[in-house]
C-alpha cells in the first residue's frame, strides 16, 4: 500500500498522524524515492553526516585545545614566529597548586561514582523489579524531571539547603537539637551532596537497564534453592549487572572529574577541584591560556585513562 493511500485512508478515519502527513508530503517522497534508488549514497550519508557533526564539534576543538597547549605564547605576538614547548604540561608535577586539586579531583571523583552506586542502586532494584510495568517509566521520567531545570539553578537550591539560615539548620534549630546553625556550606559534604544530585541520574539509568533484563524467573529459581534476599543479590543480581554498573561509574567518573558549575558554587578554599585551577588561567590573562590549554588535555586524557579502567575492571568478563 502506498504512503498517499495511508494518509487517505488514515484521514477518511479521522486518525491523522504526523508520520503519515510526512509520508505523504510530496518532498519527502521524492527524497525517500532517490535514496531508496541510491542505497549506496544512503549509506554514505549515514555515516559521514554523524563524523562530520563530531569531527567539526568534539575533536576540531579539542585539536585547536592541544595546539595551543604547546605554544609558549597565545597569541602569538605580531612579528615573531610560533614557539612550541612542553612546558606547560610539566607544571603537574612541579606547581603543587597543580597537582593537589589534580589528585584531590580523581579521588573525589572516584568515592562520588561508588557513593552514587551505593545510593541508586536500591532505587534501580525497586523501580525494575518491583513496580508494575505500567508505571516504571513513569518513575523513571518522575526522577528525571529535576534535571529538566538548568544546572545552574539545581545547584543554587544545595545553597538554600546548606546555609546558616537554609531549610536543615532551621528544620534542626526549629526541634531544638541545635542552639546555632551548622556550617554545612562550603564544605567536603555540601560538594559531595551538590555532585551527588547532578550526576545521580547518570548512575539510575545504565542499573535500571541493567537490573531490568534479568529474568524474574533467575531470582525465583535461586529463592527456590534457599538463597535469601541478600545472598540473590549479592550471587545473581550483582553479578547479572556488571554491565549497568560499568556504564554508571564510567559516566559518573567522566562527568565528576570534569563538573565546574558544582565546585565554583558549594566548594569551600580547601575542596577546590581541578576544573577550577584550569578556569583560573582563561580567566586571568589570554597570556596563561596555553598553560590552561596544557591542564585542560591533561584532565581529558587522564579522566578517559582511568575511566577505562574501571570500566574494564568492572564490567562483566565475556566467556567464549
Amino acid at each position: 500500500m502506498s504512503s498517499t493511500v495511508v494518509a487517505t485512508k488514515r484521514r477518511s478515519e479521522g486518525k491523522v498522524h504526523w508520520s503519515y502527513l510526512l509520508m505523504s508530503n510530496a518532498p519527502y517522497r521524492a527524497l525517500s524515492g532517490f535514496l531508496n534508488r541510491n542505497l549506496k549514497l544512503a549509506s554514505i550519508l549515514m555515516v559521514v553526516l554523524p563524523v562530520a557533526w563530531l569531527v567539526l564539534w568534539n575533536i576540531f576543538p579539542l585539536g585547536q585545545m592541544l595546539n595551543i597547549s604547546l605554544l609558549q605564547q597565545y597569541p602569538v605576538p605580531a612579528g615573531q614566529s610560533e614557539v612550541r614547548t612542553f612546558e606547560h604540561y610539566l607544571l603537574l608535577f612541579t606547581d603543587y597548586t597543580v597537582y593537589l586539586p589534580f589528585l584531590r579531583t580523581m579521588g573525589f571523583a572516584v568515592v562520588v561514582s561508588f557513593v552514587a552506586l551505593v545510593l541508586m542502586t536500591p532505587l534501580a532494584y525497586f523501580i525494575a523489579k518491583k513496580v508494575p510495568k505500567n508505571l516504571q517509566v513513569r518513575l523513571l521520567l518522575l526522577a528525571m524531571v529535576p534535571s529538566w531545570v538548568g544546572e545552574l539553578i539545581r545547584v543554587f537550591s544545595y545553597v538554600l539547603i546548606f546555609a546558616s539560615n537554609g531549610a536543615i539548620n532551621l528544620v534542626l534549630m526549629w526541634a531544638n537539637f541545635i542552639e546555632r546553625p551548622i556550617p554545612f556550606l562550603y564544605t567536603w559534604f555540601s560538594l559531595g551532596a551538590g555532585m551527588l544530585y547532578v550526576v545521580a541520574l547518570f548512575m539510575l539509568v545504565p542499573l535500571y537497564a541493567a537490573i531490568e533484563k534479568i529474568p524474574t524467573n533467575v531470582l525465583e529459581a535461586a529463592s527456590d534453592l534457599g538463597a535469601n534476599g541478600i545472598t540473590r543479590f549479592f550471587k545473581v543480581t550483582l553479578p547479572l549487572m556488571r554491565d549497568g554498573i560499568a556504564t554508571g561509574v564510567t559516566l559518573v567518573f567522566l562527568i565528576t572529574t570534569g563538573v565546574y558549575t558544582v565546585p565554583m558554587i558549594l566548594a569551600g578554599t580547601d575542596s577546590n577541584l581541578f576544573a577550577q585551577v584550569i578556569a583560573s588561567y582563561f580567566h586571568e590573562s589570554s597570556l596563561t591560556w596555553p598553560r590552561g590549554a596544557a591542564l585542560a588535555i591533561i584532565l581529558f586524557v587522564s579522566a578517559l585513562i582511568i575511566s577505562g579502567v574501571l570500566h574494564s575492571l568492572l564490567r562483566a568478563k565475556k566467556k567464549y
